[in-house]
C-alpha cells in the first residue's frame, strides 16, 4: 500500500463540491477517475475538508492511497 499527501488548487465553478455524488461532477470524483487511470490497484482519495458547489481551493489537503492487488 502506498500513501501520498496531495495539496490541491482548483477552480470549483464546474463542480458540485468535494464529495462524490451520483450523476454529477465533483472534485473527489474527478480525482478518483484520474487516479484509476494511473494506478492498477484500488484507489482511495479523502479530503481534510469538504467544499460546497462552486467553491474554489488554493491549498486543500487530501490523501491518495493505492492498494496493491
Amino acid at each position: 500500500m502506498h500513501t501520498w499527501k496531495l495539496e490541491l488548487e482548483y477552480e470549483g465553478t464546474r463542480y458540485r463540491g468535494w464529495q462524490i455524488q451520483h450523476n454529477t461532477k465533483t472534485v473527489q470524483g474527478e480525482l478518483v477517475n484520474a487516479a484509476r487511470q494511473l494506478f492498477a490497484g484500488k484507489v482511495e482519495i479523502g479530503g481534510a475538508e469538504r467544499t460546497d458547489a462552486g467553491v474554489h481551493a488554493l491549498s486543500q489537503t487530501a490523501h491518495l492511497i493505492v492498494s496493491d492487488l
